[in-house]
This record gives structure tokens, sequence and C-alpha cells, in this order.
């Protein structure tokens, strides 16, 4: 009976639901004025509910109702994410007009599976993807679905808005079976939950209305520092048949090392293979590099995300006798070779790729996504998954960030290296030959260091000298490049390369009568202005720290002289960076040298359109140009 009853209310509401939308329950208009300023889309409702009913299980309810405004917005598109710890039940669909009226229901065919990873993987992380496409503005799209939880490490965080989005409503509930199970932080909000205990449950609720978009800027700081959220995370919870905890980070690192104890045993025969390549290195850094670089010659990288997988390790036998591992496998292998040779080192968990990701000291939220090694002895990080990387060098997707190194004492936050300008480097050397036509000669050899040289590190590994030169013509400035020679030296052992060439350049200088316009910087301008802002909102972050010098001389062609040319010294000195210019005049040669140092930091938002400014200057200074005019014949 009691059923039977249950079953007639939810059919009850279920039609109410939908004459409320045929009545124009989401139509457009009833949308307040103020939210849709600077709005892409408007999130009309967003419900989303966490059932904890165990440290083994969660269930998530998720329901968003947002009304799109143009093709800016991706709202209509959803992705669920799944493995074999989250399984995902029916996701439903529905389409409104900018009245309210229900058009279409989402197809079981419009609902695509992919796989998260494309090329070497062993995996079970997949994606649900469904898009629903309306032609014509402004329309409303709701979807819903369910996720359970089974042993799983990570509670879903509560994202409120993302750029350019306003919201209506949207609320978080979350009902824990016990009081010490949950715990949360908000992160750019002092929205906190109500509490309320019922039935022995903990329950809480967060809900937020009529919140304006947040419109993106330029140069300002990460989401995370500007997008109101709040993080979830279990204080205790299992992973397969591992239990562990997140009540602070030094526990988490100590559940992430047993998780992998154990698994440093390499077979005999490779230990006296290690020892026999370190047999005549004199010091530690010597037996690293000679380890590391035995590691990128005999190993390749193939991802593995298979359960318990995504985060314990294969053994180091497992890698020895295959040839082939993940970060987390690669990182402990050559962890296993050091400690054959007694030096220690220890894996360290990061966020690979931008670094727009939130690491807090008092609070555990892993975000992580890859596996490095860290030899605090030496000041040493080996990035393991490369093959091209030199020792001691991350690399710019994985500098200057908060990352969790663990060993048996637990886990700690530590940073990775920043590089500085002094390191990333770009050292320019050019000789223009010009003749009267315009056309020139050119010489070139061009030093890149640090993260500057990274691009070129990987064009070189991975295609073909043709490629090569194609790609090189393609990114170039230089109009009507024709390539006679063109070379591309990769340091092993340093984050170097050398990039050397020589060149015919047709019309690089433009003819006008008797008078030839040549650019004086074509080959490594600055020309990045940020866009103009009528109020400045957030903090100006700049993250570039580069240090660029370029001489290039310009061998005038028989029978031209200068007849202008810009003034001969520059000198820009300012908190965002520095900028020198020097031309130098000889009969017939003009050398043209060039210093932009760009330094990193955080600056207010009153000083925006100072960068802008410093910028602006450098753009102009950087396309200014030599005029030569064809001498008059002596009587």
């Amino acid at each position: 009976m009691e059923k039977s009853i249950l079953t007639t209310l939810l059919i009850v509401l279920s039609v109410a639901t939908n004459l409320l939308a045929q009545n124009g329950q989401y139509a457009t208009s009833t949308i307040a004025p103020e939210l849709l300023v600077d709005a892409n889309a408007v999130i009309r409702n967003q419900q989303t509910r966490l059932e904890i009913t165990s440290v083994d299980k969660a269930i998530y309810h998720y329901k968003r109702v947002v009304t799109l405004f143009n093709e800016k917005s991706r709202a209509n598109e959803l992705r669920v994410f799944y493995d074999s710890f989250r399984k995902v039940g029916k996701i439903r669909g529905k389409m409104y007009d900018a009245s309210g009226k229900v058009i279409r229901d989402l197809a079981k065919s419009e609902i695509k599976d992919y796989s998260h990873y494309e090329k070497d993987a062993i995996y079970d992380d997949r994606i649900k993807y469904a898009k629903m496409n309306h032609n014509s503005y402004p329309y409303t799209i709701e979807y819903e679905y369910k996720v359970t939880y089974n042993k799983h490490m990570f509670y879903p965080d509560w994202s409120i808005q993302n750029f350019s989005a306003s919201v209506e409503k949207s609320s978080l509930e979350v009902i824990a079976y016990d009081a010490d199970q949950l715990s949360y932080k908000s992160i750019n909000t002092n929205l906190e939950p109500k509490i309320s205990n019922e039935k022995n449950q903990t329950i809480y609720y967060w809900e937020i209305l009529n919140q304006p978009a947040i419109k993106k800027e330029a140069l300002a700081p990460s989401s995370d520092e500007i997008l109101p959220m709040v993080l979830l995370t279990p204080k205790s919870f299992t992973l397969g048949v591992y239990k562990g905890d997140s009540k602070s980070w030094n526990s988490f690192g100590a559940f992430m090392h047993r998780l992998n104890l154990g698994r440093d045993k390499l077979p005999k025969a490779m230990k006296n293979e290690v020892q026999s390549l370190v047999a005549d290195a004199k010091t530690d850094r010597e037996k690293i590099d000679i380890l590391y670089k035995y590691l990128q010659k005999n190993t390749r990288y193939v991802s593995v995300q298979l359960g318990v997988g995504g985060w314990q390790t294969f053994d180091a036998s497992y890698v020895n006798k295959n040839k082939y591992g993940d970060c987390k496998a690669l990182t402990n292998y050559m962890q296993s070779m050091l400690k054959e040779v007694g030096i220690t080192s220890y894996p360290v968990l990061i966020k690979n790729g931008e670094p727009d990701y939130l690491v807090l000291d008092d609070f555990v939220s892993p975000q992580f996504n890859h596996v490095i090694l860290s030899i605090p002895s030496e000041d040493y990080w080996l990035e393991c998954t490369s093959s091209s990387k030199p020792p001691n060098f991350l690399g710019s997707s994985n500098e200057n960030r908060k990352v969790l190194r663990y060993s048996e004492k637990g886990g700690e936050i530590v940073k990775t290296p920043d590089y500085k300008a002094e390191v990333n480097q770009e050292k320019n050397k050019a000789v223009f030959t010009l003749t009267e036509t315009g056309d020139a000669h050119l010489k070139n050899e061009i030093l890149f260091t640090g993260t500057q040289q990274e691009s070129l590190r990987e064009l070189q590994r991975e295609t073909t000298k043709e490629k090569q030169e194609e790609l090189f013509i393609e990114n170039e400035n230089l109009p009507s490049l024709s390539l006679n020679t063109f070379e591309i030296e990769v340091s092993e052992n340093k984050p170097e390369v050398t990039l050397t060439l020589d060149a015919d350049v047709r019309k690089y200088a433009s003819k006008g009568g008797k008078r030839l316009f040549v650019p004086l910087n074509i080959i490594n301008p600055a020309t990045y202005v940020p866009p103009s802002l009528e109020k400045r909102q957030y903090p100006i972050l700049l993250k570039s720290d580069i240090l660029d010098e370029d001489e290039i001389v310009f061998n005038l062609p028989e029978g031209y002289e200068v007849e202008s040319m810009p003034e001969p010294k520059f000198s820009l000195e300012t908190d965002f960076g520095s900028y020198q210019v020097q031309i130098e005049q000889e009969e017939k040669k003009i050398t043209y040298t060039r210093q932009l140092k760009l330094t990193p930091g955080r600056y207010p938002a009153e000083r925006y359109e100072e960068y802008r400014n410093f910028r602006k200057e450098i753009a102009s200074r950087d396309s200014t140009k030599l005029v030569l005019v064809k001498k008059k014949p002596r009587p």
C-alpha cells in the first residue's frame, strides 16, 4: 500500500513539473535583467545531492537547467566521467524554447560513450557525452543523472558557476551517515551550509540565489581564485581493499606510501646491470644522470588507469620485463634503480599541464594527475615519462607549483623549481644582406634555453626534417622564405637547443620608388598587447619569466644609404620587465641590438593600463623600420 501511494505521488509530481514547464517555468522573459549582464548563459536551477551511505559508498544526484543566449556557451553539452569505482545511472535531458515550452527529450542515441584516453593507454576511465543543439537562441537545456561511487577516494566538488554564466538558483545537499565523515571548504564565497540532523544522519545544505555573471579578464588569476565553489572530501575512504584518510596531507601521503609499499624490488640481473652502469661514476649526480638516460632509452610511457591501478604502481620487475609503464610505474622504476646505488628519492604527486589548480595547505583535495620524482639530497627533479627531457628539468608543464611529496613519514606539500629568466633565454644572432630589390640573404643562429627550448626539442624528436622546415616556414614572420640549410641541435644534458639556418627572403624590405623600408625586428617581435578594459576587477597575474637578446646586422645594398632610422638608444625599466634597444650605424652596415626581459608577478587591478602601455610601447618599438634611399650619382 505504501509503495502504491509513493508511486502515485511521484506521478503527480512529475505531471505537475511538466505542466509548470509547459506554462513557461523556464521562459527567458522571467529572468531578472541583472542576471543578463555579461552572461552567455543563465543557470535556472542546479540541484546537487550527495548521499554518503557508508565509508565505501556514496550516491550523487545531479540536475541542471541552463538557458543559453549564444554560441559562446557550451552549457548544452554534458560530460559524465565513470570508471570501475563510479557507475552512471540513466541520463535524461530536455530542451525548451524561449517561451519555456518543451521542444523534445534527449534521445538515447545522442548519448555517446568515449574513452578518456586516446592512445598509449590501458584504461577503464570513460566519459558519457551528450549535446543538444537548437537552431534559435535563446533556448534552455535540462540534464539529469545519477552516479554511484563504490570504494572511491573522492567526492565531487560543487562548482557553482563558470565564467559568463549567472545563477538564478543553485543548491547542494549532502546527507552523511556519520557527522565526522565529511570535510568541506568554501572557496571564493562566504557561503556556509545549514546543518541539521535527522534519523541518525547529518544533513548539510547550501543554496545560492541570483548570482550575477562573472566576466573573464585577460591575465587574471586562475578560475580557482575567482569562481565560487565548495570542496568536498571524505575524512575516511576505501580505495578497493585499501583504507585511508584525508584528514591531512601527511596522512594522505602516508596512505599513498602504503599503497605502493614493496613495489621497488628489482630482479637480480637488473641490480647487477645498474651497478655496472654506474661503476665509473664519481658523484651521485653522475649516477642519477646515467640511470635517467638508461630509463629514457629503454622504456616507454603507456598510461594505465585500471581501478586501483590509477593510483597504485606496477612493481619495478614488471617495468623491467615489459619495458613500459605509466608515470607511477616509470617513476617507481627510476626510484628503485637509485635505491640500488644508495640514492634516496621520493615520488611526487603533481597536476601536470596548466598550473590553474588548487592545492590548499589546510585542506586535502587531491587534484593531481601525474607523478614525478624528487631527489632532495641533490635538489634534483626528474620527469620519468619523457624520453627527451634533460635530467633535472621538469619543463613548463611541471614548474613552480605545489605538489605532494610522500614517503614512509607521510606526505608534505612542497614546490617544484621555478625557472627564472636567466634560465629561459633566447639568444638570436642574425645577418641580413639586402639587395636593391628588397630581397635578402639571411644567416641566423638562435640559442634557446629553459622553457623556451621545449617546443623545438619536441619538434626535433617527433617530426621529420622536412616537416620541421615546413612548420618553421609556416610560423615565421619572414615573407617568402626559402631555406638553404636548416638544423636543430638538441643538447642531451642541458635544456638547450640551437637552431641554425641559411635562407633567401624575397621582399624582406618593401620598395617605394628610390627607397627601401626595412623592418628592424621581424624575427622576434613582441607584438602582444592585452585588450582594453573599461574597468578592471581582478589582479594582474603575469607568468612569463624570459630573457630575449637579439643582435641583427643589416648589410646595406650597394648604392644605398640611411635616410632615417629610429632613435639610436632607447631604454624602458618597469616592474613588469625591461626593454632596451641600441642601433649602431657604420658605412655599409646597421647593427640592431635588443634585450627584452619579462618579469612574473602579481599586481593590483589598478595597474592594468600601466601594463598595457608597457606592452604597447614594446610592440610599437618592435615594429619600427629603417628607411634606405638610393644615393644620388656624383656629378
